[in-house]
């Protein structure tokens, strides 16, 4: 078992479970030549991008340990960079969601237990 930490995620709730053409796709899937990876917290049933993770815990994702206010997350330069890139990437996705029957609602910024290793 991994280590418990904190991650932000943009992201949006799923309310039920991807269908299987989905869900086996969708880690495959990424937002352009660099762009992020979606990934899916089952923890806390949202799916998204990571913005940041605590522990260093996914690989070009930027680590959570820095101090700040929640509504100013955006105001930290390596995480305003992130959100960015995942606010840009997220229409893609989202295209790419719907071609496969899944409506995604609009991305939020999401505070999450995740598990590292």
């Amino acid at each position: 078992m991994g280590q418990m930490t904190y991650g932000v995620m943009l992201g949006t709730k799923m309310e039920e479970d991807p269908p299987e053409r989905f869900a086996d796709g969708w880690y495959s899937y990424k937002a352009g030549k660099s762009g992020p990876r979606p990934d899916m917290n089952e923890n806390a049933d949202v799916i998204g991008f990571w913005i940041a993770v605590g522990a260093s815990g996914e690989c070009g994702v930027p680590c959570l340990d820095e101090d700040f206010q929640l509504d100013e997350m955006a105001m930290v330069p390596d995480y305003a960079k992130r959100i960015t890139a995942c606010e840009s990437a997220w229409p893609k996705f989202a295209d790419h969601a719907r071609a496969n029957g899944v409506a995604l609602g609009p991305p939020r910024l999401w505070l999450v237990q995740t598990e590292v290793a």
